[in-house]
């Protein structure tokens, strides 16, 4: 009975591993059956594995062998989870002997031991780390916070995440205002980045402002992300705006924005170089939408817009309509949860005067979905419209003018199986 159980225990752990190792992920955990590892290494190779997790909180066969297969030339992302962080200095050690040196590095941070093993680490002269993400799922005291950033000032990193730490709060018990200080001077000292992602940390507006302008000689920095950072007046970022001359990508997505649209709007329109924009659930309004899209009409660089889960109606259609026919640079629309279909028969303006027409020969993809669907079967035949509008694309020929014009219009899938349920058209109609 004992031999039965273990070997269905070793064949949940083979498809375990199997299923993570097709999506490119590698759990290395206590105990791991090194048996099971090396026949599925045999099988499936190691060759695609981008992630690798570390949870081992101790020296074992399986870490020696896993690290030994890895082409020190070409390494995932190592992600290092808190758990075992007393003990994870073992396999830097380990990494170390077998010349394994990554250049991206992810943490899950619950207390400083973690930062401590990492921060050793930094100092070997073999270090190569250039990207690093840390999540932290508590507040650190801020001497702890300060000597890690002072150990990452002396890496060139071009990519720095960081979730859940800053904070301007003037908390005595977590020190988050000292944390955020810390931070700034660090940005100020370190001007490699190029990617700057900062997620869940309630700057709120004023703070951004300090942030934004601790940032604002940084010659290479082309990414930078405010997701969800607490802030209602979006007219703070105005002045970075207007004299940033290398950032390409915004990601400022999850900030509910009471005021500010305006001057905002106006400041984007002096900026030149900007291509992706994403404004994801920020309870952008008919009338907020209304302005973007007649702003952006003529802007010379955006490429990318997403906008998804906001609040639409549908009185800003036309405006998005225009957009589409006078803009001739924008590649990608993600616009979700549009209300306004029937009313202003957005399939024609959009697909016969934009695409079928050629007027806009860059624009590649664009996302439409109906939130409330549900609720009025119309749209769905709306939706299998924008379905014989594709396949009219296709009637044209060319697969290259077809790459040129349209690559494809999404709906959702869950959208879709409702819609199978309900049997109203064929399913070969979104084929």
């Amino acid at each position: 009975m004992q031999y039965n159980m273990q070997m269905v225990e070793n064949q949940w752990m083979y498809g375990n591993i199997r299923k993570n190792l097709h999506y490119g992920i590698l759990e290395m955990k206590p105990n791991e059956n090194i048996t099971l590892l090396q026949q599925i290494f045999q099988e499936c190779g190691i060759k695609k594995i981008h992630q690798i997790h570390v949870y081992h909180k101790k020296e074992s066969s399986a870490v020696d062998f896993i690290l030994s297969c890895l082409n020190p030339e070409k390494l995932p992302v190592f992600y290092f989870y808190s758990d075992f962080e007393y003990e994870l200095d073992i396999f830097f050690q380990k990494m170390i002997e077998y010349n394994i040196h990554p250049q991206s590095i992810c943490l899950y941070v619950k207390s400083s031991q973690l930062l401590k093993v990492v921060e050793s680490y930094m100092e070997h002269p073999e270090c190569k780390l250039k990207k690093i993400s840390i999540y932290f799922q508590q507040q650190i005291e801020p001497s702890c916070f300060e000597s890690f950033m002072q150990k990452l000032g002396n890496i060139s990193l071009i990519s720095l995440s960081i979730t859940f730490q800053l904070s301007y709060s003037t908390s005595i018990q977590y020190g988050s205002g000292r944390n955020f200080q810390i931070f700034c001077e660090y940005l100020r000292r370190n001007t490699s980045l190029h990617k700057l992602n900062l997620i869940s940390n309630e700057f709120y507006q004023t703070n951004t402002g300090i942030l934004l302008d601790s940032i604002k000689e940084h010659p290479n920095l082309i990414y930078l992300s405010l997701y969800h950072s607490r802030i209602t007046d979006i007219s703070c970022l105005n002045s970075y705006i207007e004299t940033n001359h290398r950032l390409q990508h915004l990601v400022l997505s999850h900030n509910y924005i009471d005021s500010g649209w305006s001057s905002f709007l106006n400041s984007l329109c002096k900026n030149g170089i900007l291509q992706n924009l994403e404004m994801r659930n920020m309870k952008i309004s008919t009338r907020v939408a209304d302005r973007i899209f007649d702003k952006l009409t003529n802007h010379p660089s955006i490429r990318k817009i997403d906008m998804k889960d906001n609040v639409y109606g549908n009185k800003y259609i036309p405006s998005l309509s225009t957009f589409l026919q006078k803009n001739k640079i924008i590649e990608s629309l993600w616009i979700g949860n549009i209300s306004g279909i029937i009313e202003y028969n957005i399939p024609e303006q959009i697909i016969e005067s934009v695409l079928l027409n050629g007027m806009n020969t860059n624009l590649k993809y664009i996302h439409i979905e109906n939130a409330d669907m549900d609720e009025n079967i119309e749209r769905w035949r709306e939706a299998k419209k924008m379905y014989e509008y594709k396949n009219e694309l296709c009637k044209m020929g060319n697969s290259m003018i077809i790459n040129s014009i349209f690559e494809y219009i999404s709906i959702s899938p869950v959208e879709i199986e409702t819609f199978y349920k309900r049997e109203l058209f064929n399913s070969d109609n979104f084929r």
